[in-house]
C-alpha cells in the first residue's frame, strides 16, 4: 500500500499544534493578570472605606465625652439632740452679745496706755473717764482703780507734763464722789420738793461735762 494511505497526517503535526495550546494558556494567564490588580484595588478601597468610618466614629466619641455622674453627697452625721428646757421642751433663746459701753472703751484705752508706759496719755484718759462717765455703772465698778491710776500715771509722767493743780483736782473730785453717795438714794423715788432742792444744789456744784448731770436731769423730768 502506498505511504499516503497510512500516513494521513504529516509527521510534525503534533509539533504544529503545541504553539496554539501555549498561546491559549498565555492568553488566559494574561486575562488573570489583568483581573488580579482590579481585585486588589477593590479590596484596598473597601478596607480604606472601613478604616475611614472607624476613624470618624472614634473622633466622635472623643469629641463627645460621656457625661460624668453627679457627685455623691457625703452623708452628714446625725444631728445631736439639742438640750431643751422649760415645760414645753423649747430651746432657751439667748440674748445677743451686748455692745461695750463707751466708758468701757475709754477705760480699756487708758489701761493699755498705762501698761505700755505711756503715763501722760493714761493720765488724760483716766481723768476724762472719771469726769464724763461719773455716776454710771462702769464708773461705780472701776472708780477705786481709776483713782489709783490717776495718781500713779501723773506721778510717773515727766516733770514738764505734770499738771501742778492735779492733787487739788483729785481731792475735789473725791469730795463730789462722796456727796454723790448721799444724793443718789434720794433719786430712787419721785422728786419731792426737799429732795429736788438738794439734788439741784448738788448739780450746781458739778462741772458742765460731769456725767452725773445727765442722770440728775433725767430724774428731774419725771
Amino acid at each position: 500500500m502506498p505511504d499516503s494511505v497510512f500516513q494521513t497526517q504529516p509527521k510534525d503535526a503534533g509539533f504544529a499544534m503545541m504553539p496554539e495550546v501555549a498561546f491559549a494558556d498565555w492568553m488566559q494567564m494574561a486575562e488573570r493578570i489583568r483581573i488580579f490588580p482590579l481585585v486588589i484595588l477593590a479590596a484596598v478601597v473597601i478596607l480604606g472605606v472601613v478604616f475611614y468610618f472607624v476613624a470618624i466614629k472614634s473622633k466622635e466619641q472623643k469629641s463627645d465625652p460621656a457625661p460624668t455622674p453627679p457627685p455623691v453627697a457625703a452623708s452628714s452625721p446625725p444631728a445631736e439632740p439639742r438640750p431643751t428646757t422649760g415645760r414645753e421642751g423649747r430651746e432657751p433663746v439667748q440674748d445677743p452679745p451686748v455692745a461695750k459701753d463707751p466708758g468701757e472703751k475709754i477705760l480699756e484705752g487708758a489701761d493699755g496706755a498705762f501698761r505700755g508706759g505711756m503715763f501722760p496719755t493714761a493720765f488724760k484718759f483716766y481723768k476724762d473717764f472719771e469726769l464724763r462717765y461719773a455716776g454710771t455703772e462702769v464708773y461705780d465698778r472701776n472708780i477705786q482703780k481709776v483713782w489709783e491710776r490717776i495718781h500713779t500715771s501723773h506721778a510717773s509722767s515727766p516733770k514738764e507734763k505734770q499738771e501742778p493743780d492735779t492733787p487739788a483736782y483729785i481731792e475735789a473730785r473725791r469730795k463730789l464722789a462722796d456727796e454723790w453717795k448721799k444724793i443718789k438714794p434720794l433719786m430712787t423715788a419721785s422728786p419731792s420738793p426737799e429732795a429736788k432742792t438738794e439734788v439741784e444744789n448738788f448739780k450746781g456744784s458739778l462741772p458742765p461735762t460731769d456725767g452725773r448731770r445727765r442722770i440728775i436731769d433725767a430724774w428731774l423730768e419725771k
